[in-house]
């Protein structure tokens, strides 16, 4: 891949990760009535959900961080 072509995927990385991260708060206050029901769809999704700003948004700000780090 050229470089300015990964500069500008390691920037939407970046973005991305940061709104998920922006969202880890209200996503983990409004999830966690749901993790009172295992085995239903609320819970798989609050847990899917909670997962992703948690996660997810972690691992996307750290791919942008390296790629501006090189």
């Amino acid at each position: 891949m050229s470089q300015p072509a990964l500069l500008t995927l390691s920037r939407t990385a970046s973005v991305v990760g940061g709104l998920l991260w922006a969202c880890l708060a209200p996503v983990f206050v409004y999830a966690d009535s749901a993790l009172d029901k295992p085995g239903t769809a609320g819970f798989a999704l609050a847990v899917s959900s909670m997962w992703l700003v948690g996660v997810v948004s972690l691992v996307l700000l750290l791919l942008g961080l390296d790629q501006f780090g090189r």
